[in-house]
């Protein structure tokens, strides 16, 4: 008779593997969407000249220019309290033009109102020359008025600005898809083509840490291939892809999941009645094995004399017990 235990993984243990399935997904997905995905997508579409017409549209708003190397850059990259005078023109400018006529006077009154506040608190007040002279103590926080004026102004250009809007609009789409393909590719690498390549479910994270993904209504280590994939495109499509436009509710879902449950099953645990397990305890040594089939795959005849517990092993032969004695 061969004893084996099946003792479910570590919360420790998961949650390491997950941590560094995840860290190689990051690393892998940077390197494919930087080198691969985005070069090749740029090619192969109009991105160029959409991203040259959105620049174009900052560039007219005055908002962003080039620096000495020709690279755009936003206005208050290089801040300086000597150039309040012209981010305040560039304000100005935007809320005067004709073609925002309906709601750029109202928004621009609402610039001044909030500008003349906090000139009362960081400016100095000089009674004489009736001028304001900004507190060189209080730079970050003049910074802090001029970064949310100019965020103000583009949320209103991106509203009235169909040329703007428009280009900015097909970038987001454009970057998403780029995003969605690099990280389905790597998804499908690390969490389906890997564990199919080492068996037993295992993913390079639970390889290192020596767990296993078994069937919850099977004895031993084997994985059938369609309960591999089942979990794991359980996993790829629900809580990495849906993640990525739910706010990784389904993720973080699967995560309570994964602490609540007796077993430590997750959400596509669940789908697929899987379960992670540490190593194999209490296996006989190779010469004590009849067949060693026996652990991976056992004939039907012999299940019943395979005992399997969750805590404390028990013997299920009362004669090798010592019961007949």
């Amino acid at each position: 008779m061969v004893n084996i235990e099946r003792k479910k993984a570590s919360l420790n243990n998961r949650l390491a593997a997950a941590c560094l399935d995840i860290f190689i997904l990051m690393m892998g997905f940077i390197l494919l969407n930087n080198f691969f995905v985005i070069p090749i997508f740029n090619l192969t579409s109009d991105y160029n000249q959409v991203y040259d017409t959105y620049v174009q549209e900052l560039m007219d708003s005055r908002m962003y220019k080039e620096d000495e190397n020709n690279n755009v850059i936003f206005v208050l990259d290089n801040f300086t309290l000597d150039e309040l005078t012209t981010y305040d023109e560039i304000i100005t400018y935007n809320y005067n033009l004709e073609e925002y006529s309906t709601n750029g006077p109202s928004a621009l009154e609402e610039f001044k109102n909030s500008k003349t506040d906090m000139m009362k608190e960081y400016f100095t007040y000089d009674q004489e020359t009736d001028t304001y002279t900004p507190n060189e103590d209080n730079e970050s926080e003049i910074l802090t008025f001029y970064s949310n004026a100019f965020n103000d102004l583009s949320s209103f250009l991106l509203v009235n600005n169909e040329t703007l809007a428009n280009a900015y609009s097909k970038l987001n789409f454009y970057n998403q898809i780029e995003r969605f393909i690099s990280i389905l590719i790597v998804s499908v690498v690390l969490y389906i083509v890997i564990p199919l390549i080492l068996k037993n479910g295992q993913t390079i994270g639970k390889k290192v840490l020596k767990v296993y993904v078994v069937e919850c209504d099977k004895v031993g280590l084997g994985l059938s291939t369609s309960k591999l994939l089942l979990r794991e495109g359980t996993f790829v499509v629900v809580e990495v892809i849906l993640s990525m436009f739910t706010y990784y509710i389904p993720l973080i879902l699967s995560l309570i999941v994964l602490v609540a449950t007796k077993n430590r099953v997750s959400l596509h645990d669940v789908v697929s009645r899987t379960m992670v397990i540490d190593t194999l305890e209490d296996i006989p040594e190779k010469e004590e094995i009849v067949d060693k089939r026996l652990i991976v795959n056992p004939p039907i005849n012999v299940v019943e004399n395979i005992n399997i517990v969750e805590g404390k092993k028990e013997d299920s032969n009362p004669i090798d017990s010592g019961e007949n004695e």
